[in-house]
């Protein structure tokens, strides 16, 4: 199974084992919420940097799931959306992503690989 990669935020280049997520979860969640599976403000390492990023990410932004053998992403209704290669997707529908597609969630930038 693919790495969700950082491309933009302090920490570009951390991996995220989308495998292993998926074993202690069915559906992995990115956002600023302390409990999300993806924390955008453990990657950016400081709560308070950077402030902008942050407010542009709702605290469940979106979230991953594996069906069928494909990886899936659903935007959870947020203000600033999220984009599948520049392409906002709707609101709480699921948009197959593949590898080298790149996600982009308020200033913060992943690619699948």
């Amino acid at each position: 199974m693919a790495h969700l990669v950082v491309m933009l935020v302090s920490s570009a280049g951390r991996k995220f084992k989308l495998a292993t997520l998926f074993r202690r979860e069915q559906v992995v969640s990115l956002g600023r919420h302390s409990g999300a599976s993806i924390n955008i403000i453990e990657i950016t390492g400081n709560e308070e940097t950077p402030g902008a990023l942050l407010l542009l990410l709702s605290r469940t932004h979106a979230i991953l799931t594996v069906k069928d053998g494909h990886l899936l992403i659903q935007d959870k209704n947020t203000l600033n959306g999220t984009y599948v290669n520049n392409q906002k997707i709707l609101p709480n529908e699921w948009k197959t992503i593949n590898n080298d597609d790149v996600i982009t969630l308020g200033g913060c930038v992943f690619v699948v690989r």
